[in-house]
């Protein structure tokens, strides 16, 4: 890494941009690229032939003429530098290419140039450690390690390698932040945070609500309906956090300092099964939440389609709290039909009318396990989200 960070040093003088809507490149990551346009083949077939160094440029939300060859659309001065790690050559002259980060950089000012692609001047932004970077990664890797413990996926099993290899703090917060945040917004926000302390602080509040998600099902189940039901859907669930009362926060650093930080921050979109199928003790509707390796919930459904799932999950460790937490989750909604009409079940035990949305709130309510020491938030406190699922 030493070397590509040389290498990636010496080409920021005149270092050639790609910029795209909604990408962000973090240290230590990878992406994936098409490219079909004939200046950015140009730059690829450059850069193939020289030292292998890009940087990819984010374009902010809105920008007008992203589309236009003939502008140039404004690009955020921050951006990830990196190397090509694989070109994939096409028949037709496009390529598939795979993006190494390496480094975080500024723009300086950009060059006139011939070629078709854009060509600036950046410098390279160094991490700002501090004393308490060492435990506040080790606070990190152990929530992922939880967080894969109690998911059991591939892809959490591809995580936890990626977490395991990563021998500096600040090289941990970006292949997590990687792995796990989506939203380029968020992703830009860590790709401009050069306090390590921060950015391992952002990174998981990223987590936590993810591992808030896995820790009411520790058995690994697949999204499949309970025997007796039938599927109603599958749907793409996303949580927006919203304020609580008293909303969870971290009030404490490791070293017992004061804080006021974010104990979660919006997690992404996850696909969950509805499943639908009378009550074996009385006929009546049923409705099943399944996800993939989290334990079913379910909860009786009403003819105007609302529905409670609750679980509790009691000393769950791992999370940014730092001790031994209970956390009761409920879920409330209802299913919105496709057509008017009363949820009920039809024949097979499926709903009718179909399910066309799914709206709600998901709250974790956490407190200190029993004999708990050592907490850095305010518990017992709140985490609250709008919940909103729509059809695949």
């Amino acid at each position: 890494m030493t070397s590509e960070i040389e290498r990636v040093k010496a080409e920021l003088p005149r270092l050639p941009i790609f910029p795209l809507p909604g990408i962000v490149l973090l240290p230590g990551t990878q992406i994936p690229l098409h490219v079909f346009e004939p200046r950015y083949r140009r730059l690829v077939r450059d850069c193939s032939r020289g030292p292998g160094v890009l940087g990819l440029a984010s374009i902010p939300e809105g920008e007008e003429g992203v589309g236009d060859k003939a502008r140039k659309p404004r690009i955020l001065p921050v951006l990830g530098a990196g190397v090509l790690a694989r070109v994939e050559r096409l028949p037709d002259g496009r390529s598939n290419i795979l993006v190494r980060g390496v480094l975080r950089a500024r723009v300086e000012r950009e060059h006139e140039s011939a070629e078709p692609y854009r060509l600036v001047e950046a410098v390279a932004l160094p991490d700002e450690s501090a004393d308490a970077d060492a435990a506040r990664a080790d606070s990190l890797r152990r929530l992922v390690f939880a967080l894969c413990t109690a998911q059991r996926t591939s892809a959490s099993a591809a995580l936890a390698q990626i977490v395991g290899r990563a021998s500096l703090p600040s090289e941990l917060a970006d292949v997590v932040a990687g792995a796990v945040i989506e939203d380029p917004y968020e992703r830009q926000t860590i790709l401009e945070t050069l306090s390590v302390s921060r950015r391992l602080i952002r990174v998981e509040r990223a987590v936590s609500p993810l591992f808030f998600l896995a820790t009411g099902c520790p058995e690994s189940l697949s999204a499949s309906c309970p025997t007796g039901s039938v599927a109603a859907g599958n749907f793409n669930l996303g949580l927006a956090l919203q304020p609580s009362s008293p909303q969870c926060r971290v009030i404490q650093t490791l070293d017992g300092g004061p804080a006021d930080g974010d104990v979660a921050a919006t997690p992404s979109t996850q696909a969950v099964t509805l499943c639908s199928g009378p009550d074996p003790a009385d006929g009546g509707p049923i409705v099943y939440l399944a996800v993939q390796n989290r334990s079913l919930r379910q909860s009786p459904l009403a003819p105007d389609g609302n529905f409670t799932f609750t679980t509790t999950s009691t000393n769950v460790t791992g999370t940014v709290c730092n001790c031994p937490v209970d956390i009761q989750e409920t879920i409330t909604g209802v299913l919105a039909p496709a057509t008017p009409g009363a949820s009920q079940l039809g024949p097979d035990g499926g709903l009718t009318p179909a399910v066309a949305s799914v709206s709600g709130a998901l709250v974790d309510a956490l407190s200190v396990t029993t004999g708990g020491t050592g907490c850095l938030c305010n518990l017992p406190c709140n985490l609250t989200y709008q919940l909103t699922g729509t059809r695949q």
